[in-house]
């Protein structure tokens, strides 16, 4: 069998040379653990590949390092069906969420969407009274929601952040091209000396 390895076709005349023992054993200087699934492969053209990523690449590389061509584009096209289904099952938690400095072009992006779009806008330097105490704990609570739901919704939703508005926590919905609700996470509540912005959770 180790000749018939040598007078594949496509090999290398010079790659393998037969070596024998004293006893007339022919040496290879290969891991023999999936050897028996080359030679199968030899035999009868063709072998049952295991239900093992880790596995079919190894059989891969003895395949490569023999040349039996057939068998490595087996073992390649196993792995490439491997990969295509793992990226239907497994949807992609990421994704572009576009941060905009203007209104014109918030509108812009929201105009061109097909999907029904959500815009969060943020302005934490509109200070123009002072927050109370859980304000910018909120706000960070309101971020953090709309990354969830970008990361989980964006393949239905386009979701825009932007930071051009007054408002220092806003979020807007849109369908369509227009928008459907808005909702201010903002208020004014009065201490016994000043006024302070209150952020509230959405």
């Amino acid at each position: 069998m180790a000749a018939g390895i040598v007078k594949l076709p496509r090999s290398n005349p010079h790659l393998f040379q037969v070596v024998t023992d004293s006893n007339g054993w022919v040496l290879i200087d290969r891991s023999g653990r999936h050897f028996g699934v080359i030679l199968d492969f030899l035999r009868d053209g063709f072998v049952p590949l295991p239900d093992c990523r880790v596995e079919v690449e190894q059989i891969l590389a003895e395949a490569r390092y023999y040349l039996v061509q057939d068998l490595a584009s087996e073992c390649q096209s196993w792995l490439e069906a491997l990969r295509a289904r793992r990226d239907v099952q497994e949807p992609k938690a990421t994704c572009s969420i576009p941060v905009v400095h203007t209104k014109a072009e918030a509108d812009r992006l929201v105009l061109n969407s097909v999907k029904p779009a959500i815009k969060l806008l943020i302005n934490r330097h509109n200070n123009k009274y002072s927050y109370t105490s859980q304000s910018d704990d909120n706000i960070m609570k309101n971020l953090e929601l709309f990354d969830r739901l970008a990361v989980k919704f964006h393949d239905r939703i386009l979701f825009v952040k932007g930071t051009f508005s007054s408002e220092v926590c806003q979020w807007k919905f849109f369908g369509k091209g227009a928008k459907r609700a808005e909702v201010c996470c903002t208020s004014i509540v009065y201490a016994t000396d000043k006024k302070q912005t209150k952020v509230s959770r959405t």
